[in-house]
Formats: C-alpha cells, sequence, structure tokens
C-alpha cells in the first residue's frame, strides 16, 4: 500500500469490529479473573497491531475505533479509564515500532 492508503479489509476486520470492543468491556469486569484475562489481552492486541503501524491497517482502525468508543463512554468510568491508558499504550508502542 502506497503511504497515506489505508489497506484492504482482511476478512478478519469485520470480526474485530465486533470483538475489541467486548475485550475492552470485560477488561473492565467487576470478576477479578475476566478482568485480568482481557485487560491483559487488550494490551497484548496493541502491541500486536503496532507492529505494523507503518500502514493504517483495518485492524488497527477498528481497535482505535473501540478506545474511542469506550473513552466517549458516559456511564462506564472504569471503561474510559482503560480506554484512556490503552490509547496512551498504543501511542507509546507506535512510536516504538516507527522506523523514522
Amino acid at each position: 500500500a502506497e503511504e497515506g492508503q489505508e489497506s484492504q479489509p482482511t476478512p478478519f476486520h469485520q470480526i474485530y469490529r465486533h470483538v475489541f470492543p467486548v475485550i475492552l468491556r470485560l477488561a473492565v469486569d467487576p470478576e477479578h479473573v475476566t478482568q485480568k484475562l482481557f485487560d491483559t489481552l487488550a494490551f497484548q492486541v496493541i502491541h500486536w497491531l503496532t507492529q505494523s503501524s507503518r500502514e493504517e491497517s483495518s485492524e488497527t482502525m477498528a481497535l482505535l475505533d473501540a478506545i474511542l468508543e469506550g473513552l466517549c463512554s458516559p456511564t462506564d468510568s472504569a471503561l474510559r479509564d482503560l480506554c484512556a491508558k490503552c490509547l496512551e499504550h498504543f501511542q507509546r508502542w507506535s512510536l516504538k515500532h516507527d522506523p523514522g
């Protein structure tokens, strides 16, 4: 893909659009085991998707959309806090993988 162009969505794109918001909600679940599992998964997904930060993949955009949606949650402060941490983590890891 040329610079500035979004890559073609993979077959998993639509699945990710549904899965990423659920991962974030489960990462703030009141049940401690569920929370720990999905909190760890959320940050691992960020690590995985920022490895290809040169391109704006549809999967990366699905994750960012889910994070931004969680940041705007009017009722769930735990979700807002987690999504703020995820956005900061995403930015830090994107810069870490930036070749320039």
